[in-house]
C-alpha cells in the first residue's frame, strides 16, 4: 500500500526473538497488570493458572495504541493527556514499559489503525487484545454506541483478518474479555467470538470461558499451516 509504514524489528533475521504485541487500549497496556521481575514476565490465566504468554531476555513487546482522537473502547478513556496537558499518554505508557518490562527486553509502543497493522506479513509471535472485541477499533465520530451493527462487525472483521496476517505459523492470537459489550456491539461481539472458534485458520483453545468462570473468556488461537487448515475442512 502507497505510504504505509512498516514497523521494523532489527536482525530478526540473525537473532530470532519472540514478538509480542497488544493491540489498546493503549491506557490500560497488559504489561501493568502483571507480576515481574528483572528476568522474566508471565501472564497467566486466572483459575487454571495457566501461562498464556511471558517474555523474557530478549523479547519485543509493543503496545498499539488506536489513534486517540479515532477511537472509542470499552473503558471510554477519553483522558489522553497528564494534568499538565504537556504529554501525550504514549509518553506515559514508553515510560511505564521501560520501568516494568524485564532486562533486555524491548518495549515499543506504536500509533496505529488496528485495521491497517503496521507489521509485515509472517513477522509476530503472540498478538494479545483485552477487550477489543466488545469495544470499537477505527474512527467513529458518531461516538461509538451510535454506530451501525453492521459497520461494527465489518471492522471487527477486517481486525481479525490483519491479524492472521502478521501472524507467523504457529503464532497465537490471545484474547481476553471481561465485560459484555455495548447494546450496539453484541451482535457482531457473538459473530466474531462464534466464528473464531470455527475458524480453520486456527488451533482454538478454549483457556477461560464465561459459563464456567466469572465474566471472562479467555481464547488462544495458534495459527495453523494453509496445509494444515485445507485438510482439516
Amino acid at each position: 500500500m502507497e505510504g504505509e509504514k512498516k514497523f521494523s524489528i532489527e536482525n530478526k533475521e540473525k537473532e530470532p526473538k519472540k514478538i509480542v504485541v497488544e493491540i489498546g487500549p493503549g491506557d490500560r497496556p497488559i504489561i501493568s497488570r502483571i507480576p515481574s521481575n528483572k528476568e522474566k514476565v508471565e501472564y497467566r490465566a486466572c483459575k487454571e493458572n495457566n501461562e498464556v504468554f511471558s517474555l523474557k531476555f530478549g523479547d519485543t513487546f509493543i503496545e498499539v495504541d488506536l489513534l486517540p482522537e479515532q477511537s472509542v473502547d470499552v473503558f471510554r478513556h477519553w483522558a489522553r493527556h497528564d494534568r499538565s496537558g504537556n504529554r501525550s499518554h504514549l509518553t506515559q505508557i514508553k515510560e511505564m514499559l521501560d520501568k516494568r518490562l524485564p532486562d533486555g527486553v524491548r518495549g515499543e509502543v506504536v500509533h496505529a489503525d488496528a485495521q491497517k497493522l503496521p507489521f509485515s506479513d509472517n513477522s509476530l509471535d503472540i498478538v494479545f487484545m483485552a477487550n477489543v472485541i466488545s469495544g470499537h477499533v477505527k474512527n467513529d465520530q458518531m461516538g461509538g454506541v451510535e454506530a451501525t451493527q453492521r459497520r461494527i462487525l465489518r471492522e471487527k472483521e477486517n481486525l481479525i483478518k490483519e491479524i492472521k496476517r502478521v501472524l507467523q505459523i504457529g503464532g497465537a492470537l490471545i484474547i481476553e474479555e471481561e465485560f459484555t459489550p455495548d447494546v450496539s456491539g453484541t451482535a457482531a461481539w457473538n459473530k466474531v467470538i462464534g466464528d473464531l472458534q470455527q475458524d480453520q485458520d486456527f488451533d482454538v483453545q478454549i483457556i477461560e470461558d464465561f459459563e464456567k468462570e466469572d465474566d471472562r473468556l479467555v481464547l488462544k488461537l495458534t495459527k495453523r499451516n494453509k496445509t494444515d487448515s485445507q485438510s482439516s475442512g
